[in-house]
């Protein structure tokens, strides 16, 4: 059995130089021959999201790309293996290791949203699911994802004499945010093996969301730092979300690398919604957020597929001007996220990353399909240079697109009281949640660079 195991590690391997050596990028592991090698995939999941809680349950998110990607990743399972072609004559051993989402602990639970601006940032104490500091905060994890490394690359090197140590990273949302903190704490030798040389190859982003400290920060914060200056990895990609417009939300971008812009929500882009769909509603004065209702109809097809937008006068005989309420109900389909999970698994198998070289129809039994638009529109960015039409893009997120903008409980849906996380499907009608998911009335995106 364990020469069977052996064997099929070995195959995998070789499978993911050819993969490689055919999109151009030489094989995987292609250094010096006679130096063997660590090669180590680090996931970081998203704010609320865990894949040990996945639609289990109250907990109300579902697996996000992270954790989907992590299940690609071909691990050796801490046995050497042969480097082929260039990389003949080294030692290989792949390693993988998922860090949950900031703000979930072991079991599944998250900061109460209702206690969470609690103490304030300038005192010690949870903060981890609103704030991204604390125990379950970004920095913290980014330690504990040190610590896993350099012990799981020490138990596992046996004879073998590393000098050199790869580094494949991704991350989502807050997790962006802590797999850029992990790159920049490795360059600076935080995971170490005696003198091996340490690089991060791969650093995969999934619309970077850092928020740290307060909701909306889009900065470093204290010991955390989210720069992408001074080659802190290979090679950068970046997908970013098109229509994400809340104000606790802004995107950070990298300041080098490749970033692709794609149809969707912030967790569109990540995933997390659940299978189930759902539908959203939006109420706003027309006065002050007069962008944001601009903002749908621009890029919905109002009408159709449960999508809609409608005027309530709320003027009182006080009022010297018309006031008026607008309210945004839109119904969603699953399955956009599979969309970038293919763009990046796309990306990073033209980069060398040890993934396996084609996604199917499901992940470990989970469905990760493209239907009906969802594979014109990915087909469409293939042959376009990760471009797609203006009508094609407002069919695709009129069925599949969420206006992650909400304040209000949709009437024909029940309230339900999971995690409170950017990231789920749930409504909320708390006056917390929404102060957490309104828009920038000017309907656009905040977005910073470092």
């Amino acid at each position: 059995m364990q020469t069977e195991n052996h064997e099929a590690i070995e195959q995998a391997t070789a499978a993911a130089n050819e993969a490689a050596a055919e999109v151009g990028s030489g094989p995987v592991d292609a250094v010096a021959a006679g130096c063997d090698l660590f090669r180590f995939g680090v996931f970081f999941d998203g704010t609320g999201n865990s894949r040990d809680h996945a639609g289990q349950g109250d907990f109300g998110a579902w697996h996000t790309n992270v954790d989907l990607l992590e299940r690609l990743y071909l691990d050796t399972g801490g046995v050497p293996v042969n480097g082929t072609g260039s990389a003949a004559g080294r030692k290989i051993i792949r390693l993988k290791r998922y860090m949950r989402g900031i703000g979930v602990d072991p079991d599944g639970d998250t900061t109460d949203n209702l206690l969470d601006a609690w103490p304030p940032s300038f005192l010690p104490g949870p903060r981890g699911f609103g704030h991204g500091t604390g125990p379950e905060g970004v920095e913290m994890r980014v330690t504990e994802a040190i610590g896993f490394v350099n012990a799981d690359i020490r138990s596992a090197a046996g004879d073998i004499q590393p000098c050199d140590i790869h580094l494949d990273i991704f991350g989502f949302s807050r997790g962006a945010a802590a797999a850029r903190h992990f790159a920049n704490s490795a360059r600076r030798g935080a995971v170490s093996y005696d003198s091996a040389n340490i690089l991060t190859k791969f650093l995969g982003l999934f619309d970077t969301v850092s928020s740290l400290g307060e909701g909306g920060h889009t900065g470093n914060f204290g010991n955390v730092d989210i720069s992408t200056s001074g080659n802190v990895a290979e090679r950068i990609v970046h997908l970013t979300a098109k229509d994400e417009i809340r104000k606790n939300f802004p995107l950070t971008l990298a300041m080098t690398g490749t970033r692709i812009e794609l149809v969707g929500a912030h967790s569109d882009l990540g995933g997390g919604y659940l299978p189930s769909g759902d539908i959203y509603r939006l109420e706003i004065p027309r006065e002050t957020y007069h962008g944001v209702s601009d903002f749908y109809r621009e890029r919905w097809i109002v009408g159709s597929d449960g999508n809609s937008i409608t005027r309530e006068d709320i003027s009182s005989a006080a009022d010297l001007y018309p006031r008026v309420r607008e309210i945004i109900d839109t119904e969603t389909r699953h399955g956009l996220q599979f969309v970038s999970l293919r763009v990046m698994h796309r990306e990073a198998v033209a980069a060398g990353v040890p993934l396996e070289t084609e996604i199917g129809s499901s992940i470990d039994g989970l469905n990760v399909r493209l239907i009906d638009e969802l594979q014109e529109y990915y087909t469409a960015l293939l042959d376009n240079g990760y471009r797609a039409s203006p009508e094609l893009e407002r069919r695709v997120r009129s069925k599949f697109g969420h206006f992650s903008a909400h304040n209000r409980l949709h009437p024909d849906i029940r309230p339900h009281f999971s995690s409170p996380s950017g990231h789920v499907s749930t409504q909320w009608g708390n006056v917390t949640a929404q102060m957490s998911h309104m828009p920038e009335a000017s309907g656009r995106r905040r977005v910073a660079q470092m």
